[in-house]
């Protein structure tokens, strides 16, 4: 086995990490953010899909919009949830809304307020069969504009389901995120972009893999600007030559809170072993295709290694 010796910190390892593993993983998980009624409620019908969906369909991985955002917008009183809906809304492969409650009937009309709004392909709207055909505001306005633009994109469920979803319903749902995450990964269905959440937390996650030890958030955030700054791909194709820190601090989070993948003490994260055994699983499925995977993250590895001994 041979290897480079990295030269520029954590630049280089950044870099190779991204051309070497990132763009090679095959994510085949679906990322959906699924907003309803509380799912401290027990007859929250958010709350029973979250239990069912993903152990129906193990790739579909669900995302709580007012979790992920939580610690960003407690340390920047002044944002509001408004602010980050365009966030939300690029950051997931589908938008689930279950017309169930006053927050999901705001957030239905964040996402549809702009009818020109280049999101309604992400939106699913979730709607009880016998509510469907009254003549209320969200029936015929935020609802209306979504089914305008792609008819197929409301689904049905009952009282039936709503004691528990039914495999049927839970099928056609799938089926129907499936085809949505199509639409927003046109080029390489197993591809996600670095510059959204769920890609910088995994890109993070990958980081904190090889490194295995305590990394400052506060550092690690300086080193990623420098390495978007430096990675003429990411600068041109992205448009982005720094770290979003909305989407920065909710990556860290969602690896924390969500995912439980990461711990961090006093301002410093560390890779768990859930996050390790993540790494594992997505370095098995991806030997399937790529065969030299594991070859060069053993390679990253032994240079940020040597890295450590020589600085």
């Amino acid at each position: 086995m041979t290897y480079k010796r990295l030269k520029s910190s954590n630049i280089e390892i950044l870099n190779s990490i991204y051309s070497k593993v990132f763009k090679k993983f095959l994510f085949h998980s679906s990322y959906i953010f699924l907003c309803g009624s509380s799912v401290k409620q027990k007859d929250s019908f958010r709350r029973k899909l979250n239990k069912k969906l993903p152990k129906l369909y193990p790739d579909i991985k669900i995302i709580y919009p007012e979790n992920i955002f939580k610690g960003y917008l407690k340390d920047n009183p002044k944002k509001d949830m408004l602010e980050l809906e365009t966030v939300l809304a690029s950051n997931a492969d589908a938008i689930c809304i279950i017309h169930e409650s006053p927050g999901s009937f705001a957030e239905l009309g964040a996402f549809t307020s702009d009818n020109k709004s280049k999101y309604f392909d992400r939106i699913i709207v979730l709607t009880e069969k016998q509510y469907s055909r009254k003549q209320t505001f969200l029936n015929v306005g935020p609802i209306k504009r979504v089914k305008n633009k792609y008819k197929k994109h409301q689904i049905m469920y009952d009282e039936i389901d709503l004691i528990e979803p039914s495999a049927n319903f839970i099928d056609n749902l799938y089926s129907l995120i499936c085809n949505v995450k199509k639409t927003n990964r046109p080029s390489k269905q197993y591809c996600i972009r670095i510059t959204n959440l769920v890609g910088l937390a995994y890109f993070i996650l990958i980081f904190l893999y090889i490194k295995n030890s305590n990394t400052s958030i506060i550092n690690l955030k300086r080193d990623l600007n420098l390495f978007f700054k430096s990675n003429k791909e990411i600068a041109n194709y992205y448009g982005s030559k720094n770290v979003n820190d909305k989407i920065y601090y909710a990556s860290i989070h969602y690896l924390i809170e969500q995912e439980k993948f990461i711990e961090e003490n006093n301002g410093n994260i560390k890779i768990k072993r859930n996050g390790i055994k993540e790494i594992e699983r997505l370095i098995k499925v991806t030997k399937e295709k790529v065969t030299n995977i594991q070859n060069n993250i053993d390679v990253i590895k032994l240079a940020n290694l040597e890295q450590k001994l020589y600085n």
